[in-house]
């Protein structure tokens, strides 16, 4: 997270609403559990169901309200991280669902588990890491991009904007990307593609 925000620091951070359902279901005592049942019932509904973050803003209010009943500490990192919560709002309708849950992330992890396994339960480098992150991320943009989702491609082009103006121009006109972090992400591409050539038969 913090790499990222280096290299991009206009970039949003979305959690995963059916975490946060889930962690409250299990963080909570059966009694807070009882207190806070409707709450959490509804909170990713109506957050999903929301027209912007304005709308959706109440109903984190109040289930950190709910949860500070019994677990202050959790209430406060709830009301601290709620623009995570929320950042897909900003997007397109048609394309929300696809954001505000970390299916595509947990999608990633599992086939760098399974490339662990393969390779008899550990990583034996830092490098043979990161040419199998390498090698899964371009094996998922290939299929993405040969696939795209229907709703996701139908809002290309309006996609195509958001990514424009958050990535390449600040509110003055500037290239957000500073040139040595492009340079940094160049040079990071062209060893990893080097070293997956390397691996191929």
């Amino acid at each position: 997270m913090d790499v990222i925000r280096q290299l991009f620091p206009a970039s949003e951070h979305q959690l995963c609403l059916l975490h946060l359902g889930r962690n409250l279901r299990r963080g909570l005592s059966r009694e807070g559990r009882e207190g806070a049942s409707k709450q959490a019932q509804d909170l990713p509904r109506r957050i999903r169901g929301a027209r912007d973050r304005e709308e959706a803003r109440p109903h984190l209010i109040e289930l950190g309200r709910v949860v500070e009943r019994e677990k202050p500490g959790w209430a406060r990192r709830l009301q601290e991280k709620a623009e995570h919560s929320l950042a897909f709002l900003g997007y397109p309708q048609d394309v929300r669902r696809h954001i505000y849950t970390t299916n595509v992330v947990e999608s990633l992890n599992a086939g760098i588990e399974q490339m662990r396994l393969e390779l008899g339960g550990y990583f034996p480098s830092q490098d043979c890491l990161e040419v199998n992150l390498f090698i899964q991320v371009v094996n998922r943009q290939d299929r993405w991009w040969n696939k795209p989702v229907p709703a996701v491609r139908a809002h290309s082009y309006v996609l195509r904007q958001l990514f424009a103006l958050r990535y390449e121009l600040d509110e003055e006109g500037v290239n957000v990307l500073l040139p040595t972090q492009r340079r940094a992400m160049r040079g990071l591409c062209r060893r990893h593609r080097a070293r997956a050539r390397g691996l191929q038969p």
